[in-house]
């Protein structure tokens, strides 16, 4: 808090040397114009009245468009701010005028100099109070906004209904071996719920996910024709609305009829559980089976030796691959 009050300080003083200066430098010529106990004349009093008024305006302007105006409407002001933030600089406002009919009427009254220390103290002060107000309540909405929203309301998670999960392969292949975490779950597609997956899964702590990430075992990842390279364990960070769960170190694996299966990420979506106004998410597995891969191209080289007039027991078996094989 010390630390931003000071910041502020220092950003404020340095915004305020291009108004501050012209009154200082009119302070040192009224001195050698005019001596300090003399009555001014008149023109001297709203000379610098009127360059008081100039002064603060400019300011004033500056300050609410935050820069050039380019609307009818000050930045400050604008949807951007919420309403009571936008409260705060309204307030502002009015004390602000209130501050600057009172300097101008130093100015009349009394002199420059005096005008320039009353300015240069309430600047300060005021813009300090107003930073830390605006920025302790934009960190406020900050949190609230990217805060659990079960929270946020002030629910309680453990009284909220269980969140039904669906794990899928691609095209929704049946009987792949899912692993999360190096535990075996069943077989896809599986199904379960958030409470039941984190009972029986472990978290792994940052040594064991550097394994799966880092390891250069030839038998842990696979190069692709593209040059890219996919792994044994993709990552998995299931999103759940309105709960805590820490799913950013959750790695699945997936073996297909004994065929081991290679991941990057997986996927997610909601949609509605039958006829029901609940929903279920859906984990869509990116796993791609490379010893698959062989099999697929042979079929396919001997469908163009035939000039693909191919027979049933070739089509069940090209079938067979799913979408490995139908979406290439």
């Amino acid at each position: 808090m010390m630390f931003m009050i000071l910041m502020s300080l220092v950003s404020i003083s340095v915004s305020s040397l291009p108004f501050v200066i012209p009154l200082v430098y009119l302070w040192q010529q009224n001195r050698r114009w005019i001596p300090f106990n003399s009555r001014r004349s008149a023109h001297v009093c709203r000379f610098e009245s009127l360059l008081v008024l100039i002064v603060i305006t400019v300011y004033g302007l500056v300050w609410l468009y935050d820069g050039v105006p380019l609307s009818l409407v000050p930045n400050r002001f604008g949807e951007v701010n919420s309403a009571i933030i936008r409260g705060y600089y309204g307030w502002t406002v009015v004390i602000g005028s209130c501050l600057g009919s009172i300097s101008v009427l130093l100015a009349w009254r009394l002199n420059t100099s005096v005008t320039v220390a009353f300015l240069i103290i309430a600047v300060l002060v005021g813009s300090t109070v107003l930073q830390s107000s605006v920025s302790e309540q934009a960190h406020l909405e900050w949190k609230l906004k990217n805060s659990n929203p079960s929270e946020a309301a002030g629910i309680n998670a453990d009284n909220l209904p269980p969140v039904k999960l669906r794990f899928e392969l691609v095209d929704n292949l049946p009987g792949g071996d899912l692993w999360i975490n190096g535990t075996h779950l069943g077989q896809t597609p599986f199904e379960t719920t958030d409470r039941e997956l984190f009972a029986k899964v472990k978290l792994w702590d940052d040594q064991e996910v550097n394994k799966v990430r880092n390891s250069q075992d030839p038998k842990d990842f696979f190069e692709t024709p593209q040059g890219g390279r996919i792994r044994r364990w993709g990552w998995c960070p299931i999103h759940f609305l309105a709960r805590k769960y820490e799913t950013a170190k959750l790695y699945y694996r997936v073996d297909l009829n004994g065929v081991p299966g290679f991941s990057i990420l997986m996927s997610q979506s909601s949609p509605r559980d039958g006829d029901s106004m609940a929903t279920v998410q859906v984990i869509k597995l990116d796993t791609v089976f490379p010893a698959w891969e062989v099999a697929i191209e042979e079929l396919l080289d001997r469908a163009r030796l035939d000039n693909y007039e191919v027979d049933a027991a070739w089509l069940a078996t090209f079938k067979s691959y799913g979408a490995f094989a139908t979406n290439r």
